[in-house]
């Protein structure tokens, strides 16, 4: 039931906002809190290129009438604490206001009426957004902590009856498209969200976009305890955070939980300049079946497909290939293969992959892989396309691979060579890989020492 999604995350702009809301968080633990206000939230989720809709904070009513004008009317005025986490609760939230005399009016009153269900010190301004009148459907999107697993992540109807219906479903983060799509299909807000009742359908793939850089917030950030964006409103016309709630774990807390997966290590994100243009060589992405499959068809393979085989002399960059796509009369397509090269566990293999931007279309021009074994020696094949060879990127692939290996602790990076490949050897050698006898006949081990 695999199905294939081509989506692809922006790896160097999700980098930049994993430092910016680290600094932010990072800040707010170190005077104390644990909740995030509205404001702050929406930063978060904002650097993650989750939609949100704006939000100007004020002091005082003056300031919220002000920003009101600025904004455009109508506009919502919704408390701004750092204690209060239920803002209808205690009044906190006045909405549809057409004018400066009833915004100013609504923020005098929400400051009385939290001052009394809640406490005057749980004031702290308020939050002037615009009225949101879209016709959509209502969305949570939300995570916890589960004491076993770590972080999960929550998909499914929301709004004030989001308790009620129960509609949801449950996923380890980090997601990808593909993991994203089968929790959708658990829920039944699913078969609304494609179009019924003369509404028409969302855009999905947009829908599983934001889930997997949702996830991928969760994971980079173990300080968050609690995550929650609801309503998430989604319809034709897009789709839009209107409320978000963060929750830190105290500062107090110095071991943070883990995720149950590896999370996807965008350390191994690397940028080179090669002479037909700019590279990327990142760690593969489930994603990238299509491509991969691309990839394997225009490799070359030696006679029985072993990848210590002799190669030819100008071929100077298959060290050690990757073993090819295998077919078989219950999977012609290779897709058992596919799915186990590019669902990578990045705890037990890394694979590289080179791409490029030709013709339009993002190729993968190269691939590499360092597994891990029982020791801290690690293994690695390696192959460039045919038409690629010559621009030095077998040289850049491995030099990156041996990074890889180096931040994994490994002590050795490893491969099995055959004995007659004077061109690969000669290749190693330059990398000040050292050749040693191997116990596999007809072989030779070249290692790294790392």
């Amino acid at each position: 039931n695999y199905e294939r999604i081509n989506l692809h995350t922006d790896l160097g702009r999700l980098g930049a906002a994993k430092a910016e809301v680290a600094a932010l968080l990072s800040q707010i633990r170190g005077t104390g809190r644990c909740l995030l206000t509205e404001a702050e939230s929406k930063k978060v989720l904002r650097a993650y290129d989750i939609p949100v809709t704006a939000c100007d904070v004020a002091a005082t009513a003056e300031e919220a009438g002000a920003a009101a004008e600025k904004m455009g009317f109508p506009v919502v005025v919704k408390l701004n604490s750092t204690t209060i986490t239920h803002k209808f609760d205690v009044g906190g939230v006045k909405l549809n206001l057409h004018s400066r005399a009833e915004v100013e009016r609504a923020f005098a009153e929400m400051k009385e009426s939290v001052s009394r269900l809640a406490s005057p010190e749980g004031f702290e301004g308020a939050t002037v957004q615009p009225m949101i009148n879209v016709k959509g459907f209502e969305i949570i999107l939300g995570s916890s902590i589960d004491p076993q697993l770590g972080p999960v992540v929550l998909f499914g109807m929301g709004g004030s009856l989001v308790e009620v219906f129960k509609d949801s479903a449950l996923g380890l983060p980090p997601l990808n498209a593909n993991l994203a799509k089968k929790m959708l299909l658990q829920t039944k807000i699913y078969t609304a969200l494609q179009g019924v009742r003369g509404m028409k359908g969302v855009d999905i793939d947009s829908l599983i976009d934001i889930m997997v850089r949702f996830s991928v917030l969760v994971v980079d950030h173990p300080e968050i305890a609690e995550c929650d964006i609801n309503p998430l409103i989604a319809s034709a016309d897009g789709i839009l955070s209107l409320d978000s709630r963060v929750l830190l774990h105290p500062p107090d807390v110095q071991k943070l939980p883990a995720p149950a997966i590896r999370p996807y290590p965008h350390e191994y994100v690397f940028k080179h300049e090669l002479t037909s243009g700019a590279a990327q060589v990142r760690p593969i992405l489930p994603e990238d079946e299509n491509m991969m499959k691309g990839f394997y068809s225009q490799a070359s393979w030696p006679d029985g497909c072993d990848p210590a085989s002799p190669i030819h002399e100008e071929l100077p960059e298959d060290v050690c290939r990757l073993p090819p796509l295998r077919h078989s009369a219950d999977d012609p397509a290779g897709r058992s293969h596919l799915i186990k090269t590019c669902f990578a566990d990045y705890d037990r293999s890394i694979t590289l992959v080179a791409e490029q931007e030709i013709h339009g279309e993002r190729t993968i021009l190269a691939a590499g892989r360092c597994t891990k074994g029982h020791s801290a020696d690690l293994t690695f094949a390696l192959q460039v396309l045919p038409h690629y060879r010559k621009l030095g990127l077998g040289r850049i692939l491995l030099e990156d691979l041996i990074t890889v290996a180096r931040k994994e602790g490994g002590r050795c990076l490893k491969a099995s060579v055959h004995e007659t490949n004077e061109v690969a050897l000669t290749f190693l050698k330059k990398l000040n890989f050292v050749i040693h006898a191997s116990a596999e006949e007809g072989c030779v081990s070249a290692m790294f020492d790392l």
